[in-house]
């Protein structure tokens, strides 16, 4: 499930708005329209625990590593 941070896109976003989004190994860029995305376990697995991961970065970048 994807709940957007701004239901009608981020503000100041539109002359931007159809730049697509690029990513690369360990980066993304080109994100005018940011989410959250929820990932739900199988009923059987749930354990009302939440998790929640934040990638680093800033406004020009979001930067992850699937390494660490």
């Amino acid at each position: 499930m994807q709940i957007p941070l701004w239901p009608n896109g981020a503000p100041g976003f539109e002359n931007r708005k159809d730049e697509t989004e690029q990513a690369q190994d360990w980066w993304v860029r080109n994100v005018h329209n940011p989410s959250v995305t929820v990932f739900l376990p199988a009923k059987e697995k749930a354990t009302r625990v939440a998790v929640i991961i934040c990638p680093g970065g800033g406004h020009q970048n979001i930067v992850y590593n699937t390494n660490a």
